[in-house]
Parts: structure tokens; sequence; C-alpha cells
């Protein structure tokens, strides 16, 4: 399969059930996530997926049914994502601002690889936790396969 996006979240079909970028750009904001994804989108790459996730090192951006939504529109939810990956912190010996991009994806595969699983959801912080599993996140992923660019 064909992406721009760093993964994609493959439901048990094969179809991409969420895209996520990942950026090791600290500060962002709701305007600069939805730039990101309009832009991404621009490109004409993205399949069709029920959710986009824009991870950073201390914001994770969420929409729900707007992957290829050519327009900057905002994340339907975000939350900051520090005690999600304090263990893969701790692991590596890093803090998130030490992470070049590509570790930061490694870590954000694997914390995403363990929700997919069924774990994991317990180190999100309350609202996260309620909304994604309210949002149909946590039930879309589950059983899933983490696919790379």
């Amino acid at each position: 399969m064909s992406f721009l996006a760093d993964m994609a979240i493959l439901d048990k079909t094969g179809a991409p059930t969420a895209l996520v970028e990942v950026k090791s750009k600290s500060g962002t904001t709701p305007d600069w996530a939805a730039a990101m994804r309009r832009n991404l989108a621009a490109h004409g790459l993205m399949p069709e997926a029920k959710f986009f996730v824009l991870a950073t090192p201390d914001r994770v951006y969420l929409w729900i049914d707007k992957t290829t939504d050519p327009r900057a529109v905002p994340p339907d939810f975000s939350f900051e994502p520090e005690r999600a990956l304090q263990p893969y912190y701790e692991e590596v010996g890093l803090r998130p601002d030490e992470l070049a991009e590509t570790s930061l994806e490694l870590l954000v595969a694997s914390w995403l690889s363990e929700l997919m699983g069924g774990t994991g959801a317990d180190r999100l912080p309350a609202e996260a936790s309620t909304w994604l599993r309210d949002s149909g996140f946590l039930t879309a992923i589950r059983g899933g396969r983490l696919e790379q660019r």
C-alpha cells in the first residue's frame, strides 16, 4: 500500500483504519497541526481512513473522518502524550526533546502496537482514554497491523 503518512494501522482486511504522522517539533498548536494535516492531504497520496493521528513530543492530535479533507480543519481532539510514552523514554534514556524524528517514530509505533494489542491505555490521561474509547479509535485499531513507510 502506498501512503504519504509515516505509518498506517490496517484492519483485519488490510484497509487503513488510521494514518499516523510523527514530527519531532515541540511547541505545536492546533493551527500548526491543521496545516500539517492539510499539506499531507493536498498531495493526494493519503488513502481514506477513519482516523488521522499527528504525534509530536508534546501533543498528539487526532481527527475523525478528515484524512483526505483538503481544508485546514482543526483536530477533533489532542492530548499530552508524555505519560503514555514515559516507559519508552526511560528505556532509551532520553527526554522527548532529545529524540531524533526517526527515534520518536519508533517510540510512537511501539505505543500504538501496545494499544492495538489491547494494552497501554491505562497510561493515557483520563480524558484521552475516554475520548479514544468513545470515538471508536481503540476498538478500530484493536488487532490491527502497523505498516511503516
